[in-house]
């Protein structure tokens, strides 16, 4: 080979080198740029989910927060519509009419302003019989209401109370959403604490079954003996399969709440613990009255529908009204050869209609002394709500102690008879009796703690504190 041959294949050799070595640094390179891109949104994604996270996500994505903003708004533009009745109405319309009538085409072609005494007094012209006459009207016109007896003020009063009450609304729904959120959130959470608890349960019935095993084999134990630790070993596993099932169940109810795909992984944060406070039943029922939206909301539509009397009983007072329109006539579109204007006021009265006004006026006023009742019945039923919230509450404390109490005597019941069995002086019995005893002092140690957990948030949400704002 040549020098020159060899001094190109090298040259070739070391440009092949150096793509290759370029390719790969700039694969490499777009590789870790990717990843460094998302770290921050895998570091995201895994952040723990608290429970006040979970009520934020509730309030935003469920379905029945986003109908109750939307009934909200609508309530709001409802009593802004309200306001536009008061102020005077402006319309613009565009009429044509073609006429051979000798009165209409008389009258239009005066409007016009091409009437001519000549034309009219031409034996040519014969006024009973004209020539069709095309005439455009383009008219403009105001309309004011001056009195109308209370009733646009009794309907404004109505949409504006309508509004509040339904704010009012939004907000209880807001509460409700999060309380069911915060429920789900203690659901999964209690749930995977028992799945713990049956997963370790099963792992410790193992191993007391290998260890009689052993002893069985040294001839220390009967049959029965191993028999019966084999049938405690299923029971723990159809437990451990019971508590797999629930906490899938409740990681659904939890994602449905959240508006997230129901088979959605999530990892919980630490249980938040919250202190309601410790209020007298007195003034607890008298922060629910001054605080609850759903009372302040009922007391609003009552208020709403007792305007509806006032409403009624303007069907007895006068209406008066004014009117006033500018029109521009012609024979082309939009033309205004001619033009005129004109103001109207209107007066007008009920007189007799039948009775219709009287039974409108004695049904509205019915319907808001039921309206009463209902808002009389809705308190006291608040009053006996807070009450057992109350109640509860303290024996959620009551039970959650005594609960403690007793699954510390149980580890030490299950500690004493564990150093006996391996001395030889427990008989197996013993053994699964104070392992069962003990499973079921922690599940009951469980339950009460989150029903403990659980009366805090009800306490605030009977009470009509957010339990978005701790």
């Amino acid at each position: 080979m040549r020098a020159s041959d060899q001094e190109l294949a090298k040259d070739s050799c070391v440009l092949y080198i150096t793509t290759s070595l370029y390719e790969h640094i700039r694969i490499m390179t777009a590789r870790h740029l990717l990843l460094l891109l998302t770290l921050p949104l895998l570091a995201f994604s895994q952040e723990p989910l608290t429970i006040r996270t979970a009520m934020q996500q509730a309030v935003q994505n469920h379905p029945q927060m986003n109908a109750a903003r939307a009934k909200a708004q609508a309530a709001r533009a409802q009593a802004r519509q309200m306001v536009g009745y008061r102020l005077p109405s402006v319309d613009v319309s565009e009429s044509f009419i073609r006429t051979s009538n000798p009165a209409e085409a008389f009258a239009f072609q005066m409007n016009q302003e091409r009437f001519s005494m000549m034309e009219f007094g031409n034996p040519a012209n014969d006024p009973n019989n004209p020539e069709p006459l095309n005439t455009y009207m383009t008219r403009a016109e105001a309309t004011l209401p001056i009195f109308t007896g209370g009733m646009l003020h009794a309907r404004t009063l109505q949409t504006r109370r309508m509004a509040r009450a339904a704010g009012h609304d939004e907000d209880r729904t807001r509460d409700v959403v999060a309380l069911d959120a915060a429920n789900a959130w203690l659901n999964l959470s209690k749930a995977r604490e028992y799945q713990s608890l049956m997963t370790k349960a099963l792992e410790t019935a193992e191993t007391h079954l290998a260890r009689a095993q052993e002893y069985f084999k040294q001839g220390m134990l009967s049959p029965n003996d191993i028999l019966r630790a084999e049938v405690f070993v299923a029971e723990m596993r159809e437990y451990k399969t019971r508590a797999d099932e629930q906490a899938g169940l409740a990681l659904a109810a939890l994602n449905f709440h959240r508006g997230r795909a129901q088979d959605e992984p999530v990892e919980l944060g630490e249980v938040e613990l919250i202190t309601a406070s410790e209020l007298e039943a007195d003034i607890a029922i008298e922060n629910a009255l001054d605080q609850r939206p759903d009372y302040l909301a009922a007391r609003e539509k009552l208020s709403a529908g007792q305007a509806e009397v006032m409403a009624a009983r303007s069907g007895f007072l006068p209406q008066l009204g004014i009117t006033a329109h500018y029109d521009w006539y012609d024979d082309q579109l939009f033309g205004d050869n001619g033009e005129s204007w004109a103001i109207m006021g209107q007066a007008k009265i009920n007189l007799f209609h039948g009775g219709t006004d009287v039974h409108a006026t004695r049904k509205a006023a019915l319907e808001a002394r039921a309206g009463e009742e209902d808002v009389n019945r809705f308190r006291e039923g608040i009053k006996l709500e807070v009450r057992q919230a109350l109640a509860e509450q303290a024996s959620a404390k009551l039970r959650h102690d005594a609960a403690l109490a007793a699954l510390t005597s149980g580890r030490e019941n299950l500690r004493v008879t564990e150093a006996r069995f391996d001395q030889g002086v427990a008989q197996t019995t013993d053994l699964l009796d104070a392992q069962t005893a003990l499973r079921e002092l922690e599940v009951r140690e469980l339950t009460a703690r989150y029903d403990k957990l659980l009366a805090e948030y009800r306490i605030r949400f009977t009470t009509g504190h957010s339990l978005l704002e701790q």
